[in-house]
C-alpha cells in the first residue's frame, strides 16, 4: 500500500480533501488499476489505513513529513496505519518480540489477533489477517505488506 499511497500523494495537491483522493484514485485511475472494482478496493483500503482527510490529525501529519523524506516514508505509512488500525497495532509484540531467525506463521499472527480480539473476528477472516501477515523470518526488513519493518522479513506466500 506504500507505493500507492505514494503515487496517490504525488498526485493529488497538498490541500486536497477526501473528495481529491477519491476521484484520483477512482475516476482518474491515478494508481492505474485494471478495473473499478480494484480502485474502489483500493481506496477504501488506502481510506482505512490513513484517513486520507485533513480533518484526521495523524494524516495530516504524515501528509506534512512525507514532502521531507525519501527513505522514511515506509516508516511513516507504518506508523499512521497502526494508529488507525488496531488488528495490525495487535501484531507489534508478536514481531519485536521475536528473536532473530524465528519463524512467525500465518497461524501466529491468526492466533495473536483472536486473542486481541476474541469472538470479534470470524474464522474465515482471522486466516485471512495471518495470510496478509504471511511467513516471517525475524532478523531482516519485515514487509507488512509494503511497510519495512525493522528486525524481520515477510515475503509473501
Amino acid at each position: 500500500m506504500v507505493n500507492e499511497l505514494s503515487l496517490l500523494l504525488t498526485s493529488c495537491d497538498h490541500s486536497a480533501d477526501k473528495e481529491d483522493y477519491r476521484n484520483a484514485v477512482i475516476k482518474e485511475n491515478v494508481l492505474l488499476k485494471k478495473t473499478s472494482g480494484s480502485r474502489k478496493e483500493t481506496y477504501h483500503r488506502l481510506n482505512q489505513l490513513y484517513g486520507l482527510s485533513q480533518s484526521i490529525f495523524v494524516f495530516t501529519v504524515l501528509r506534512e513529513l512525507w514532502k521531507y523524506t525519501s527513505n522514511g516514508k515506509s516508516i511513516l505509512a507504518l506508523l499512521c496505519a497502526l494508529a488507525r488500525d488496531p488488528i495490525l497495532r495487535s501484531s507489534v509484540d508478536i514481531i519485536t518480540n521475536s528473536i532473530e531467525g524465528e519463524i512467525i506463521t500465518s497461524k501466529s499472527f491468526e492466533a495473536i489477533v483472536q486473542e486481541s480480539f476474541p469472538g470479534r473476528l470470524k474464522v474465515k477472516t482471522l486466516e485471512s489477517v495471518g495470510r496478509n501477515f504471511a511467513v516471517c523470518r525475524v532478523g531482516y526488513p519485515l514487509s507488512v505488506p509494503g511497510w519495512l519493518w525493522p528486525g524481520a522479513i515477510c515475503p509473501r506466500p
